[in-house]
């Protein structure tokens, strides 16, 4: 017996090829079962709101709920769970979203950063956000070809919760400090709440440019 895995959303989808076989498409878990799994795996009663905001990170993955336990001990689940971080994980987790990001261009690999860094924002803010980069929206072309970014009627989306937790580990340390502080400074002249803001890297308050 022989077993293909194909990730879909990716350039290269080999699936047409292997029409004349059987299929089986499969989904993360559901709430429920996310739910469960969480409390089996901590060690003591989480918040309702670490809970939701948990489970909504994982978006059904399995793998990243179990690996919960090791990567956050309870003082840091209460911050992050206050926070807008993405959800850190282990290098497994990161290979298995990111791994083709190696292979985008400079300014791709400089975007989605930003792009991870902002979270959700009007798409004017974003804009203004790259434009302070010295990058435009072209720049995410490349990840929406490899799956990475899908598009929205808001504009680019990470195509699952663990792409945006994975982009902050393996991106270079110098594209992770210009997001801070590109954001920091969009952010504070937009008015919208800023999460990071109070741990961008040493440039603090300055202005970008």
């Amino acid at each position: 017996m022989l077993l293909f895995g194909v990730r879909t959303g990716v350039d290269a989808d080999p699936v047409p090829r292997l029409g004349r076989f059987r299929t089986l498409r499969l989904a993360g878990v559901d709430e429920r079962a996310a739910r469960d799994l969480i409390s089996a795996t901590m060690s003591r009663p989480l918040s309702e709101a670490a809970v939701g905001r948990l489970v909504f990170e994982a978006g059904g993955n399995p793998l990243a709920l179990l690996e919960l336990p090791s990567l956050l001990t309870p003082p840091q689940l209460a911050m992050w769970t206050r926070g807008h971080d993405p959800l850190p994980i282990a290098s497994l987790l990161e290979q298995a979203f990111c791994g083709s990001i190696r292979y985008l261009g400079e300014e791709t690999t400089e975007a989605l950063p930003l792009l991870a860094t902002l979270g959700r924002v009007p798409p004017a803010v974003l804009d203004r956000a790259l434009g302070a980069a010295g990058l435009d929206r072209s720049a995410f072309e490349p990840a929406e070809r490899t799956g990475l970014l899908v598009e929205s009627d808001s504009g680019p989306e990470f195509r699952h919760p663990l792409v945006r937790s994975a982009i902050y580990p393996t991106s270079l340390g110098s594209h992770r400090r210009r997001a801070h502080l590109c954001a920091a400074q969009i952010l504070d002249e937009s008015g919208l709440p800023n999460a990071l803001e109070s741990r961008v890297a040493s440039g603090g308050r300055r202005r970008v440019g």
